[in-house]
């Protein structure tokens, strides 16, 4: 039972959740699709739950990853919050590619959803007032900002946009929303130095 194995098992789950959602993928159908006995997966996951969980903590450790990766290579806090923002780009079109998803865990496996979100939500207010703090010493946000309060106020707004009672899919593009977002967001704060900014990059972004 190697450690390789294991994330394959994780990888490979976790692309059958996104693609069916969870509630109608059982045990039998994860072995099968491995090609292993349910005894064998079994060896390395209690249960589904189980399963489940260390799924939500991976994709949590590649948040990190990603973020962290995003933070050392940025120029500036633009740069930074930019790269923040292609990466939530890719998780929201990833998600929406099979809405179910976050349908199954709120209703299903609400323990699970319900520590992955403050866990995201810690992660996104401590990189945003950390983005705010150094985009001030940077001059391309405005001084006089509480990082504090503007950062709890950015991960509110970020879970408002995902809402599917406020904003539903059949109505609102995610996408539009995101960037919708981030110009609110940005032109809230930044001096006219940092909106510029901010503007060009964001015209890479969707032109891309």
């Amino acid at each position: 039972m190697t450690a390789e194995m294991k994330n394959n098992i994780l990888q490979r789950t976790a692309a059958m959740f996104f693609r069916y959602g969870i509630k109608s993928v059982t045990m039998d159908d994860i072995a099968r699709e491995l090609g292993m006995s349910k005894k064998t997966l079994y060896q390395f996951f209690e249960n589904k739950n189980d399963l489940l969980a260390q799924i939500m903590d991976m994709e949590g450790e590649r948040d990190i990853a990603i973020t962290g990766d995003v933070l050392t290579r940025s120029e500036n806090a633009i740069d930074e919050l930019m790269g923040y923002a292609r990466h939530g780009l890719a998780e929201f079109t990833k998600v929406m590619s099979c809405p179910t998803i976050v349908y199954d865990l709120q209703k299903y496996y609400r323990e699970l959803w319900d520590k992955f979100e403050t866990d995201m939500n810690k992660r996104i207010y401590e990189g945003t007032k950390h983005n705010i703090a150094r985009g001030q010493k940077e001059g391309l946000y405005r001084e006089g900002i509480d990082a504090d309060i503007i950062a709890k106020l950015y991960v509110k707004k970020m879970m408002a946009i995902m809402d599917e009672d406020t904003f539903p899919t059949e109505h609102y593009n995610k996408i539009r929303l995101f960037t919708q977002f981030l110009v609110y967001h940005v032109h809230g704060i930044a001096t006219p130095k940092g909106i510029a900014l901010f503007d060009m990059k964001l015209k890479a972004l969707i032109d891309k």
